[in-house]
């Protein structure tokens, strides 16, 4: 019997937690798309806050210029105008 629970709680995962990587350890390329989610999340709640804390979480050295580099960078590759255009205001509103 006790074997039958051991099972079920290592096949449900309940054992432990699942692993959450540290967004501090993403690629740069993963960096980025949370990035555009960060800035699409700002444009829609203008929660400046929230959006400095997310951008915080991704341990940056400049989190306000490399929001910058990244808007620009999909301006100048023509990418999604809606995310270039929430990387452009969250820019702007980080200053």
């Amino acid at each position: 019997m006790s074997m039958l629970v051991v099972m079920t709680v290592l096949l449900t995962g309940c054992a432990r937690p699942p692993i959450v990587p540290n967004a501090g350890n993403l690629s740069l390329d993963d960096k980025e798309l949370r990035a555009v989610q960060i800035a699409q999340d700002f444009v829609a709640d203008e929660n400046m806050d929230k959006a400095k804390a997310s951008l915080a979480a991704l341990k940056l050295p400049n989190s306000t210029q490399w929001v910058s580099l990244v808007a620009e960078k999909y301006i100048s590759e023509q990418r999604d105008r809606q995310q270039a255009r929430a990387l452009s205001l969250l820019a702007q509103a980080l200053g």
